[in-house]
């Protein structure tokens, strides 16, 4: 505001600043007075009070003419004083009808007007004072009746192309007429914006509408409704509960620890765990049961379609597996959470859909399992597993080192593996690379995978070899995503 307002009168700045404050004073005068105050504030200037013909603004006489008078009604009448100061003048209400001492000198904001009227009042008043008419101020301006009738009305905001045409009509500027439909507006009772604030509130914490594109929640137009059905989902009573939750869960990541969920990730591990919960599984032992696993998944690492044999292996050993389509602005690749302390969940999003991908992914997740990461620490979904973003082992935690090592060792033997990268490097053919493979019993995509891993081939070698196993593995497990939508599991 261009305007600096400031009460000297502790009174009026009580009256003008709390809807509730009364005064000595008359009501008539008391809304009169709250009127020109929002006038005041939207003011460009002190020159936009001389336009006012309804005011009356003149400069007191004597020892009074560092004052200025408004008019309230034939009776009352308002004193201000006009101060020079950096970086904007400054109106000092100094009293009604009588100079009164002392004020806290408060600067005044439109929020802080008790009450607020619409610029149509004052176009009423600065009508009857010229003795002009609605019509008689439509066809000055020149545009229909209803236009100035829905202004007075408080119906129709003030353009800025309107704010210009009633300057030239009545004054003060149009920067006045658009102050003053602002501090009018702002004050307005906000019911709509109070749902737009609950679904803002919804939308911070949780990323909604993928949630019901996948069929996790349903969709509302009220926001109440979908307060209700989105704090229902992470099971909690308010978003802030759902804000302060700390997921146990443990996953290889390429980033600096940092402990905080994007509400994404909150999502995604809310609904594994919701799958988890629906997959009956055998008794889980903490010393047995990830040796037996691993005894029963070597096995199947020669041919891409023995993966859809995975699910029953891994709850055999009293591990649930379940795949959850990955959410967008993720690179979640996998995680292991537990239900409970006897119940581990292994979910990978198979982000991509490559066969090496598949086993190294799930054999970290599997070694956090056999360490039971998780339990007592937490960490963030794994994220960018493979690629140009995945970093080297060496710099991650430990717990992540481990793991790492973990797949690497149950994929391909680490003595083997380094043995063959000296003999063959750089020149690894498909020819040598599929030899190695039969002789370690594993399908090459394995040992591709493991090379580049190691940095001792590039991403786009040997492509061909990379087999596609997500609809494989997706027709025997629990999963969720490509258009595929499960029945409500809470």
């Amino acid at each position: 505001m261009p305007l600096d307002v400031v009460f000297r009168d502790k009174e009026l700045e009580a009256l003008a600043t709390d809807k509730n404050a009364r005064s000595r004073y008359a009501q008539a005068i008391e809304k009169k007075f709250r009127l020109r105050i929002q006038q005041i504030v939207s003011a460009a200037d002190e020159r936009d009070f001389y336009q006012h013909v309804a005011w009356h603004f003149e400069k007191l006489k004597g020892d009074r003419s560092h004052q200025h008078s408004i008019r309230l009604n034939d009776q009352w009448r308002l004193i201000v004083e006009i101060e020079d100061a950096v970086p904007n003048k400054r109106i000092v209400i100094a009293g009604i009808e009588d100079y009164h001492q002392g004020g806290s000198g408060r600067m005044l904001t439109y929020e802080q007007l008790a009450e607020t009227f619409p610029p149509g009042d004052v176009i009423k008043e600065e009508l009857e004072a010229r003795g002009w008419t609605q019509r008689d101020l439509a066809d000055i301006m020149g545009v229909q009746p209803s236009v100035v009738s829905a202004i007075v009305k408080g119906t129709k905001p003030i353009s800025l192309d309107l704010a210009r045409n009633l300057s030239a009509a009545l004054g003060p500027s149009a920067q006045y007429w658009v102050n003053l439909d602002t501090a009018y507006r702002l004050n307005l009772p906000a019911e709509s914006h109070r749902a737009t604030m609950e679904r803002s509130k919804i939308f911070k914490i949780a990323p909604v509408n993928e949630m019901i594109k996948r069929g996790w929640i349903e969709s509302s137009a009220d926001a109440n409704v979908l307060h209700t059905r989105v704090v229902k989902f992470f099971g909690k009573e308010t978003p802030e509960e759902i804000e302060q939750e700390l997921v146990p869960c443990a996953a290889r990541r390429g980033t600096p620890y940092v402990p905080q969920l994007t509400p994404p990730e909150r999502a995604w591990l809310r609904r594994v765990k919701a799958l988890g919960s629906a997959i009956n599984v055998a008794e889980f032992n903490a010393k047995e049961s990830v040796p037996k696993a691993i005894a029963g998944l070597r096995p199947l690492m020669v041919d891409a379609e023995e993966v859809r044999r995975v699910p029953r292996v891994l709850a055999e050993c009293g591990i649930a597996f379940a795949i959850v389509e990955h959410l967008q602005q993720t690179r979640i690749d996998g995680v292991c959470l537990w239900r409970d302390q006897r119940h581990p969940v292994i979910a990978l999003s198979m982000r991509y859909d490559r066969l090496d991908y598949f086993w190294f992914t799930l054999l970290h997740e599997l070694a956090h399992v056999q360490s039971q990461d998780g339990l007592a620490v937490l960490l963030k979904p794994d994220v960018d597993l493979v690629g140009d973003r995945a970093a080297q082992t060496s710099t991650k935690p430990h717990e992540e080192q481990v793991a790492d090592q973990f797949a690497a060792a149950n994929l391909v033997q680490p003595s083997d593996m380094e043995s063959f990268i000296a003999r063959v490097r750089p020149l690894f053919s498909k020819v040598k690379i599929q030899g190695f493979a039969l002789r370690q019993g594993v399908h090459p995509a394995i040992v591709i995978g493991q090379l580049q891993h190691r940095g001792a081939i590039h991403w786009s070698h040997s492509r061909e070899y990379l087999v596609k196993v997500r609809d494989i593995v997706t027709g025997s497990t629990l999963t969720d995503g490509w258009g595929q939508i499960l029945p409500n599991i809470a």
